[in-house]
């Protein structure tokens, strides 16, 4: 009996499975979690007085507390789906990559 087909056959398998095996990595953002980079502006509170509010660079999820006052533990906000959508628009974060 000739191997040649034998061979020809354990080829094409190691091919078919080297193939499937090769899928290229889907790359989906994180709906919850941004990275934020350093940011501040002066906030008016009344006429004749100003608050400095702080967004430190760190990862920030979903119902975690953002925009800090400076110099003080009071923070402003806390990271809603609307926050959320409105400062990755604004560029101060992005959208974490998970990488499957």
């Amino acid at each position: 009996m000739d191997p040649l087909p034998k061979i020809m056959i354990f080829r094409i398998t190691i091919l078919f499975i080297l193939l499937l095996s090769c899928q290229q990595e889907q790359v989906e953002n994180s709906s919850e979690c941004i990275q934020c980079y350093d940011y501040q502006y002066q906030q008016i509170i009344d006429e004749s007085s100003y608050i400095t509010v702080v967004l430190d660079a760190g990862i920030y999820c979903l119902g975690d507390y953002i925009f800090q006052v400076q110099n003080t533990n009071q923070f402003l906000e806390i990271m809603n789906d609307s926050l959320l959508n409105l400062i990755t628009s604004n560029g101060y974060c992005e959208y974490i990559t998970n990488n499957d």
